[in-house]
């Protein structure tokens, strides 16, 4: 941190660190306390549980509709993606066939039934997540297909 040290400002060792939270005091205890978290015995298996049922849910709702979906991710992401399951997806050129504007018509109707994502991408899911609260997602993933 010394190279950082504002008293050298203007010589050939030093360096200018800036950040949208450096030395942010608040976001500097968020970060701690969520590390502290994360260090909890279980909690990436918790983590990990949880998108693995959302996923396998969200995949089972739309096959049980005849909905050509995948869902990807690891561990505790999750994202819709609307292309026949049977197409291998292993680099991004694979999604090339995938319909992103149904994603994102999706996110809109989850939006509009209560359950907040970000239309057409990721969803995450973090320990405050609930088991009841996936339940509830899948319900409303349910009911979000009949509008498209």
């Amino acid at each position: 941190m010394a190279t950082a040290d504002p008293t050298r400002k203007g010589t050939l060792d030093w360096a200018c660190l800036s950040g949208t939270l450096s030395g942010n005091p608040i976001a500097c205890a968020a970060g701690v306390a969520a590390l502290t978290e994360l260090k909890r015995p279980g909690v990436y298996d918790r983590l990990t549980a949880l998108g693995r049922m959302l996923r396998e849910g969200l995949a089972r709702v739309a096959a049980a509709r005849g909905v050509p979906l995948q869902a990807l991710g690891e561990g505790p992401i999750a994202q819709p993606i609307f292309i026949d399951p049977a197409v291998r997806v292993t680099a991004d050129h694979d999604l090339r066939g995938a319909d992103g504007k149904k994603a994102t018509r999706l996110g809109h109707e989850f939006i509009r039934r209560g359950v907040f994502v970000i239309p057409g991408a990721k969803m995450y899911i973090s320990l405050a997540h609930t088991d009841a609260d996936i339940a509830r997602t899948l319900e409303v993933f349910d009911d979000a297909l009949t509008a498209l």
